[in-house]
């Protein structure tokens, strides 16, 4: 019981500690999002090979785009911005999405 209240401590920490983070550092906002992905690539495809399978497909592939956009985007936006904002247009998307996509 206590390893995964210690797990969602670790990520919440980690979790709310990125903006201050990527405002610290004095990268240019696509290296700080290539960082990012290059540590969460390894852990993820530990995730998929430890089930035993991994198959890539057009869907996959698609999301992973769409991910890796959302990551520079935000990091950019965290740069140039402040951190609040960046995360208030962040979490905003889906009312957006919700919105226009009656439209």
């Amino acid at each position: 019981m206590i390893k995964p209240v210690l797990l969602l401590f670790a990520t919440a920490l980690l979790w709310s500690t990125g903006g201050i983070l990527i405002k610290i550092i004095s990268w240019h906002p696509v290296a700080i999002a290539g960082a990012r992905c290059t540590i969460a690539l390894p852990l993820l495809m530990f995730i998929y090979y430890k089930q035993g399978y991994f198959k890539l497909s057009w869907a996959q592939l698609f999301g992973a785009v769409c991910y890796s956009t959302t990551v520079i985007l935000f990091v950019v936006s965290t740069k140039m911005t402040t951190a609040a904002n960046a995360i208030l247009l962040q979490y905003s998307a889906p009312i957006y999405v919700a919105i226009f996509g009656v439209w």
